[in-house]
């Protein structure tokens, strides 16, 4: 058996009229020197999925993937794959990591995550086993998912209803911050307010996580931390970009708040430097990001020896659901749910995976059981890498 072709399947339709709304921005990196909109909305919608075909005429799908992860395939790694035994995968991850230097990080290695994908879902199919059996098989009956709040508008009525509805479906919930330092006496306060209102509408106990998506500073970081206290997050996610581990170790050690990060790691190289560092009680390397399930599965051993659970980023569910799955619930305890965004990114797949109560079931359909539904876009565009 022999890969033929690596094709790039792009869907673009118009966004269903109850998937359109106004988005709350969160903070950003940039938001360090200034910040000027605070909402966004779209009316459409362009997804796009890897396909890895043989010569046998089986094929292996992946996706969503983004399009900057796209240009590494597009530009080099369809070509490491042609010609090559899918089945021996191991090899096949090496040789794309190989084939070029700069891709051990960033839009690079993304690409080699999607390829990696699509190569597990072509095994499974060809199996005929989901790839959580691939992986050694489920741990439990079902898979906790934790509500991710990314979108979600902060004003305070519907702050307060929604945080309550979905506690009485999640079993944790996750909300982001929206402004950085450039407004720094508005940033605590309202993320200090943020915190203080959902713990008074959930009650103690309950799981509450805060992401900062790497737009803080530590002088911020280490104000809300001492200030919120009282509150017992979860975890602080992402308060600094992820080269700066110094800011990192000084928070870990000034502050009681647990530190979660990972998303921006690559590699089972960077995250062994991380986990190294002890300064996260949770790493999210994601599967779509750091080098795919393959890798995930390495550094899941890693998180194993080193005392630190292993939440992997929600870029997608898929992978993610499958690797969860198959690890036991110490290390690897949620899978993300990004409940404002999930029916986008799903939107011309036949069946998306959904919670329900709270839960995702063990996927039981061969590979990762992504199935397309053409007639829900209105523009399709294949590039195939036998054409270019």
């Amino acid at each position: 058996m022999k890969i033929t072709a690596v094709e790039i399947i792009e869907l673009c339709a118009a966004l269903p009229e109850e998937l359109r709304r106004a988005r709350q921005l969160s903070v950003r990196a940039g938001d360090l020197y200034d910040r000027s909109e605070a909402t966004e909305s779209h009316d459409r919608v362009c997804q796009r999925y890897v396909r890895v075909t043989t010569d046998g005429e089986h094929a292996g799908l992946y996706g969503p993937v983004s399009e900057a992860a796209l240009a590494a395939i597009r530009n080099g790694l369809a070509q490491v794959l042609h010609g090559s035994d899918p089945r021996a995968h191991n090899l096949a991850w090496e040789r794309m990591l190989r084939s070029e230097r700069h891709l051990r990080t960033g839009h690079g290695i993304m690409g080699v995550s999607a390829l990696d994908n699509a190569l597990w879902d072509l095994r499974g199919r060809l199996l005929g086993l989901p790839v959580c059996d691939l992986l050694g098989g489920a741990t439990r009956a079902r898979i906790p998912a934790y509500a991710s709040t990314l979108g979600y508008l902060h004003d305070e009525e519907e702050l307060v209803a929604r945080s309550r509805e979905l506690a009485e479906e999640f079993g944790a919930q996750k909300w982001f911050f929206r402004l950085g330092p450039a407004n720094r006496v508005e940033a605590l306060t309202s993320a200090v307010t943020l915190a203080e209102t959902l713990r008074a509408t959930v009650g103690a106990g309950y799981p509450l996580m805060f992401d900062a998506v790497m737009g803080w500073d530590l002088a911020l970081a280490e104000s809300w931390c001492r200030r919120v206290a009282p509150v017992e997050p979860t975890w602080l996610e992402e308060p600094f970009p992820a080269y700066d581990l110094a800011s990192y170790r000084k928070l870990s050690s000034a502050v009681s708040v647990p530190l979660a990060a990972g998303e921006h790691v690559y590699g089972r190289w960077e995250a062994s430097a991380w986990l190294g560092s002890g300064v996260l009680r949770y790493l999210q390397c994601d599967p779509e990001w750091c080098g795919g399930t393959s890798e995930l599965v390495r550094i899941a051993t890693l998180c194993s020896t080193s005392g630190t659970v292993l939440v992997p980023h929600g870029a997608n569910i898929h992978a993610a659901l499958h690797v969860v799955a198959s690890l036991p619930p110490w290390l690897a305890p949620y899978v993300e749910f990004l409940i404002d965004l999930a029916d986008e990114r799903a939107l011309f797949e036949r069946a998306p995976v959904r919670p329900e109560g709270g839960f995702f079931a063990v996927p039981t359909a061969p590979g990762f059981g992504i199935e397309l539904d053409l007639n829900r876009a209105d523009e399709v565009e294949v590039w195939s890498s036998a054409n270019a």
